[in-house]
């Protein structure tokens, strides 16, 4: 009773409890009568949920070739998270090749707001491993070639080079644009070597601060071993 079509009220176990579903926003006056208590009238007020946070759960997704699409957690003001279908849509763009994907929440339901825009999040896709395809030494040198991965989005590649036998890594970075690589300047032993690729996130959007200006690097190839006579 005193619902005025804001709520919906449905009896509940033979009356004694009563489920209240809330059908529109506004106050309605909601008046409850129980045996030897008498008759008690409370205001209920339904007012617009408002989609509060989104969090992309994805550490790093590697490419596949394939969409990636990570996990989403949404919540609203009431840090109470919110279920896909029913209070937002989840979509995704960017999210094939490396670099950053998006995440557009929109809200549906008791949290649809045509006021509001969309809140979008970003999530880092990184390169796969890089394949070392030639490695070869001579004196004082190792020159290496990985696959190129340019068409996956990566940006470029950096060698990780030690003695067999030490645990230390060096880096070397390979040249702009260049799948192969010169590391002179050695002492003769055997070396073991591994490769990997990155994303250049430089011109991140200014709403994804947190990715501004990183280098975001894939796995590591297998290790090779070389002699540097």
């Amino acid at each position: 009773p005193g619902s005025e079509g804001i709520l919906e009220l449905e009896p509940k176990k033979g009356g004694s409890l009563l489920a209240v579903t809330a059908k529109a926003l506004g106050t309605a006056m909601l008046s409850v009568t129980a045996d030897e208590i008498g008759t008690t009238v409370f205001p209920v007020t339904v007012t617009q949920d408002h989609i509060d946070r989104v969090t992309v759960v994805a550490l790093d997704p590697t490419y596949t070739g394939q969409e990636i699409i990570p996990v989403v957690v949404v919540t609203r003001d009431t840090d109470c998270p919110l279920t896909e279908g029913v209070h937002y849509q989840a979509a995704f763009d960017n999210n094939i090749r490396c670099g950053l994907g998006r995440a557009v929440i929109t809200g549906i339901g008791p949290c649809a707001d045509p006021d509001a825009a969309p809140i979008v999040d970003y999530f880092a896709i990184v390169p796969a491993s890089p394949d070392i395809v030639s490695l070869s030494a001579q004196s004082g040198e190792i020159r290496l070639s990985v696959k190129d991965l340019s068409d996956t989005g990566a940006d470029g590649y950096e060698a990780h080079y030690r003695l067999k036998g030490t645990d230390d890594w060096t880096a070397a970075p390979f040249e702009a644009g260049s799948t192969d690589l010169v590391i002179s300047g050695l002492a003769a032993g055997e070396y073991e070597l591994r490769a990997r690729a990155f994303v250049d996130n430089t011109d991140a959007p200014a709403d994804a601060a947190e990715y501004n200006r990183m280098i975001e690097y894939g796995d590591y190839s297998d290790i090779r071993t070389v002699t540097v006579p």
